[in-house]
């Protein structure tokens, strides 16, 4: 074994890792004067990150800004309207002033939306008069007239480059695994793969507890992985068919959930902790809905009022044996949650404030398909769930429709693929 002194010398001679550079670089026009740029993070010991630009993306590129290390997104501003652009993003370290190599270079063209042609001013003729003898009368001058081109309202007609973005989880339920690789998860109960909305979807039994998919390598981890959702801008997409609207006493289906009530013990989230549940409510008793609750606590322990969060939609509307996409948004910036069925607005609230602090600030086993850790509340969902996608960005309503209208009318279209071949994001 090398002494202590030799392994210092090795050390200092091979100095810090060199630094990977970023890929998957992405860039997508929000409108007319703004690009929203996201990369992929392949390094651990960055400084920051530097962002150029160039108009033909060849030559004249110049640093426009730079973002500390970690994160992986910019909005750029100020641009001109229906302009191609083009950029590419390099890591860089301060202590030894080292870069990586630049990411691809990612072409965007900016709306036109905000782009008007003024409308051409009329030129005036002039007409004389025929020639008297002795006189000349002219005609008098026309006095031009000016038509103001309407302006048509802006409207966003989203393309498949605007769907990828963001996108930072994605179940497609083939097997138990993210192919974003951003969750861990593990297989717990009677689950199965079956024929879904594209591909397989995710089967859960019918009246069996516990049945699910836990986000953890073992059954009660403390998983924060969507933990984020209640503090940064985001997006969930699930579509749900539901088998047999079956649960217990409580009338609880559970979609995605958190472990409320949980012990300690148990690893459960305890009802001291923020998380938040997307449901099925009122199983079996006529009136079901879907329900997404975002729990919201004090310092103390005692409830927020102002950050709790329910929003409820397709009450006494929900079939079995049939597809339903299902949307939840949340617009950290305002507090503004909205909950989507079938890409229509079933509910919406804006806080005041956030979500509180909380007693404790520990993490929660989540799972989908059932509730983790805790058996006493509800059975699973009893059906199957397919096409599970987080953003992490707020789509717009004409992104979530068409989501809907892609998959939900087209079962040959798979958006796993679309990824993969058009975008190579896996």
């Amino acid at each position: 074994m090398p002494s202590k002194e030799h392994k210092v010398l090795v050390e200092y001679r091979m100095g810090e890792p060199s630094l990977r550079s970023p890929s998957n670089l992405t860039a997508y026009a929000i409108s007319s004067s703004q690009v929203r740029l996201s990369w992929e993070d392949n390094t651990d010991n960055e400084t920051d990150f530097l962002i150029e630009r160039s108009l033909d993306g060849i030559s004249n590129w110049i640093q426009i800004a730079s973002v500390q290390a970690n994160i992986t997104t910019y909005d750029d501003n100020a641009l001109v309207c229906n302009t191609t652009y083009f950029y590419r993003v390099r890591a860089h370290r301060s202590n030894d002033n080292s870069y990586s190599n630049y990411s691809n270079i990612a072409r965007v063209t900016t709306a036109s939306d905000g782009c008007s042609t003024p409308t051409p001013t009329k030129t005036p003729t002039l007409t004389p008069s025929p020639i008297a003898t002795s006189t000349l009368t002219p005609t008098p001058t026309e006095i031009p007239t000016l038509t103001p081109t309407p302006r048509e309202t802006p409207t966003h007609t989203p393309t498949p480059n605007s769907i990828p973005i963001g996108l930072y989880s994605y179940f497609p339920f083939d097997d138990k695994n993210d192919q974003k690789g951003f969750a861990s998860s593990l297989e717990v109960g009677s689950i199965s793969y079956v024929t879904g909305l594209l591909g397989n979807a995710l089967s859960i039994p019918t009246r069996v507890h516990p049945a699910m998919i836990e986000l953890g390598v073992q059954r009660g981890d403390l998983d924060d992985t969507y933990r984020d959702i209640l503090y940064h801008d985001s997006t969930v997409n699930v579509w749900v068919n539901i088998r047999e609207f079956s649960a217990l006493t409580d009338g609880v289906m559970s979609i995605i959930d958190g472990s409320p009530g949980a012990t300690p013990s148990e690893g459960g989230c305890q009802d001291s902790i923020n998380q938040w549940a997307l449901y099925i409510l009122n199983a079996g008793r006529g009136n079901e809905k879907v329900n997404f609750s975002a729990l919201s606590y004090n310092a103390d322990g005692s409830v927020d009022p102002p950050g709790y969060v329910s929003l409820d939609g397709m009450e006494g509307q929900l079939s079995t044996n049939q597809w339903y996409m299902i949307t939840v948004t949340h617009d950290n910036s305002t507090h503004t949650w909205k909950l989507y069925v079938n890409g229509i607005l079933q509910a919406s609230v804006t806080k005041a404030s956030g979500i509180g602090p909380g007693a404790l600030t520990r993490k929660c086993p989540y799972a989908i398909g059932g509730r983790p850790v805790n058996t006493e509340w509800g059975f699973p969902f009893a059906g199957k769930i397919d096409e599970l996608m987080v953003w992490s960005r707020v789509l717009d309503p004409s992104e979530i429709s068409y989501l809907y209208s892609s998959q939900g009318s087209v079962l040959s279209f798979n958006i796993f693929n679309w990824l993969k071949e058009i975008f190579g994001l896996f």
